[in-house]
This record gives structure tokens, C-alpha cells and sequence, in this order.
């Protein structure tokens, strides 16, 4: 009924502004229920591509600032002079066992990230279907 009314009182303002043309509502507008723009979850999915991108870019800018020869050969390659001896790197078995567990942490982290731009894409594709 009050869409009627609606209709009605619309017909009634269109008539006394413009005379002798015919005006009839076919269509009522509604609201969409797919949003017009972005496409959310290619966005979610294109940030966080970037968000990895951009972490790995600035991980391999760091290790290229950091100034460390891995190896003799290169050391003497760089600096064009004979290297007479090198300091070799030890570690010892509670180092591994550290970076074995920041390896764990971070694989976690990976897989955390991962599972929550899955969750928020299902929960976009789920809210698209309801309403």
C-alpha cells in the first residue's frame, strides 16, 4: 500500500509540473544487492599479493644494504685484492634450535594471514548471497 500511495502521490507531483506529458512509474527503484565497486574479494586477494610483495621487496633490500661477503672468492672479487684468510660461522645446536622455531612462528604467521583473507572472502561471497 505504500508503495501505491508512493506511486500515486509521484504521478500526482509529475503531472502538475509538467502538463500534457504522460508519466508512469514502471519499474520503483530499488537497492542493488551486489555493490557497484570494488569487487571486494579480488580486493582483499590483490592486497594481500601486494602486502607480500611489498614484505619480501623490503626483506631482500635489507639483506642487499646489510654489507656481508657470503664466501672468500667473493670478498676478493669485490675488493680485487688476494684474501689471505677467512673467519668461517659456527652454530651451535641451541641456534638451529632457535631458528627452527622462528621458522615455526613464521610459517604460522603465513598460514594465519592466509586462512583470514580466505575467511573474510567466504564471509563477503556469504553477506553477497543474504542480502
Amino acid at each position: 500500500m505504500l508503495a501505491d500511495r508512493e506511486e500515486i502521490r509521484l504521478r500526482g507531483d509529475v503531472k502538475s509540473e509538467t502538463g500534457s506529458i504522460q508519466f508512469r512509474v514502471i519499474n520503483p527503484p530499488n537497492l542493488p544487492t551486489v555493490p557497484d565497486a570494488p569487487n571486494r574479494p579480488l580486493l582483499l586477494l590483490g592486497v594481500l599479493v601486494l602486502g607480500i610483495g611489498a614484505g619480501v621487496g623490503t626483506a631482500f633490500a635489507m639483506a642487499q644494504l646489510k654489507g656481508g661477503f657470503p664466501n672468500a672468492a667473493r670478498l676478493e672479487k669485490a675488493l680485487g685484492v688476494p684474501v689471505i684468510g677467512s673467519i668461517s660461522q659456527t652454530v651451535s645446536a641451541a641456534q638451529v634450535a632457535v631458528e627452527k622455531q622462528r621458522l615455526k612462528w613464521f610459517a604460522g604467521a603465513s598460514g594465519g594471514l592466509a586462512a583470514l583473507c580466505l575467511l573474510l572472502v567466504v564471509i563477503e561471497f556469504v553477506q553477497r548471497g543474504m542480502a
